[in-house]
């Protein structure tokens, strides 16, 4: 509420809306709000409270205000894969039909943005700024790494600047590419591992309210990921949110299982 009170009383020359302290930056002040309106959603699903549901659609409503205002594309695509799987995921209670559910979903979106795509008046929605010089930043990351580092990466402390012509980018703008340069594919690998890992213990405990809302925040992430990301391995920010906390419930959860089986 405050972000926006701020763009509303003070409209800056970008025209997208900041966040506040850390959240500085329309993209990690959507992803995190995006987080957050997963987080929101699940309460409002399962909390028995109606005073508190009603809080949550309050908060939803701010929450995804701020969203929008922030102009970032990614988190609009990501955050609406991520709330559809949510749904799917409570309304589901077949750990197959999930699945199935969730197929048809990225099916849908992926088609969805690729008519998107096709239509010049609708690309020029969807992607105001262009590529923003993506494919050219991508295609620079991976070449130099492959390489260069292919094994086992830079390092995570080496400066991942990508000069593109007179211009340089801060990162590569993709987690997986970003893991692959600091890591090389034994990191990327090990990043792979993880993931399955956690998609596989949430989906082992289905039914559990936690794992379902971990399914949302790691769709949320992983769908994210393919348009931006930087650092896997950094402070509590927004990879905290998006990525460490579904890997922390997944871990959780598995946890509770090995302490409640039988000796």
């Amino acid at each position: 509420a405050g972000a926006i009170a701020q763009f509303l009383l003070e409209p800056n020359s970008h025209g997208r809306l900041f966040g506040l302290g850390q959240l500085d930056n329309p993209v990690v002040a959507a992803l995190v709000f995006s987080a957050v309106i997963v987080l929101v959603l699940q309460m409002i699903i399962v909390e028995p409270d109606r005073r508190w549901r009603i809080v949550g659609w309050v908060s939803l409503l701010v929450v995804a205000t701020a969203v929008y205002l922030t102009g970032s594309r990614n988190s609009w695509i990501s955050i609406a894969c991520a709330v559809g799987i949510l749904l799917l995921a409570h309304r589901i209670e077949d750990r197959q039909r999930f699945i199935a559910g969730v197929v048809a979903l990225l099916v849908i979106v992926v088609a969805g943005v690729l008519a998107l795509m096709a239509n010049e008046a609708s690309r020029e929605v969807l992607l105001p700024r262009g590529d923003s010089f993506r494919l050219d930043i991508w295609a620079y990351a991976f070449e130099t790494t492959w390489t260069e580092a292919k094994w086992f990466g830079f390092g995570i402390l080496t400066p991942d600047q990508i000069p593109v012509g007179e211009r340089v980018f801060s990162h590569p703008h993709n987690m997986y590419l970003a893991v692959f340069f600091q890591g090389g594919l034994i990191g990327l690998a090990l990043f792979g591992l993880l993931m399955l890992h956690t998609l596989h213990t949430l989906l082992l405990d289905y039914h559990q309210p936690s794992a379902k809302l971990a399914l949302g925040l790691l769709a949320l992430a992983l769908v994210s990921y393919l348009l931006d990301g930087h650092e896997l391995v950094d402070k509590v920010g927004e990879t905290w949110f998006l990525f460490w906390l579904s890997v922390g419930l997944a871990l959780g959860i598995q946890w509770s299982r090995f302490a409640d089986a039988p000796d």
